[in-house]
């Protein structure tokens, strides 16, 4: 009993710090899997642009919100494109872009806790005999916790369960390997006439070595 009492002394329970509570790891590892998936998507639509000679350079597209991509992408398309390949590409950017609508509801829910799930009894505190074992009753909790969860400019709820986020991560991909697909043909298209769609076949500029220093690490010629 003297060593049960002395190892409740050393640890004072008012002036412990209550860790804030979180949904399960499953669903933090899955909406962490949607922001990388997203993260993706975002960088298919900026190559989109590059495969098409937009003027920017892709480290300054990649600053780019998704929106400002999605945009950009669109107008591009209609400048330089027409009929079924318009169309297809259209879609399939649009399609991304509502993918990418999808990741902000996930990232930017609330999450409301049920206050009842949030509240101890005495006795269980009581027992407590360090900051880690009430750390460790609080990740318990989480596990078993109910949540609310709301988009905060839409009101309505967003995904909370494992299932829910699987299927968005999942349209992400498969948004990213479309438009992977889709660049080469926009670019095919634009440069090869192969397929047909394009308004203008452009020709394709190569780099003159010989006079342009710094691309491709050549630094010029040096005088003998």
């Amino acid at each position: 009993m003297g060593d049960e009492a002395g190892r409740h002394e050393g640890f004072d329970l008012s002036k412990a710090r209550l860790g804030d509570f979180y949904p399960s790891d499953e669903v933090l590892a899955e909406i962490r899997r949607v922001t990388i998936a997203a993260g993706r998507v975002d960088l298919q639509l900026a190559l989109i642009l590059v495969a098409i000679k937009y003027a920017e350079p892709l480290e300054v597209l990649l600053t780019w919100s998704s929106s400002r991509l999605h945009k950009q992408v669109r107008k591009e398309l209609r400048r330089l494109f027409e009929e079924d390949l318009l169309e297809i590409a259209v879609a399939a950017v649009d399609a991304a872009a509502i993918q990418l609508d999808e990741r902000r509801v996930v990232v930017h829910s609330l999450w409301d806790l049920n206050p009842r799930d949030t509240s101890f009894k005495v006795d269980i505190l009581a027992c407590l005999t360090s900051q880690d074992e009430l750390d460790a009753l609080v990740r318990e909790r989480d596990r078993v916790a109910r949540y609310r969860t709301r988009h905060p400019r839409g009101g309505c709820p967003g995904p909370q369960e494992v299932a829910g986020l699987e299927q968005i991560r999942t349209d992400l991909e498969a948004s990213k390997y479309t438009l992977d697909r889709l660049r080469f043909v926009l670019a095919s298209a634009l440069f090869a006439g192969s397929p047909s769609g394009a308004k203008k076949v452009l020709p394709l500029r190569y780099a003159d070595l010989r006079i342009e220093p710094g691309r491709a690490g050549w630094t010029g010629f040096k005088a003998e």
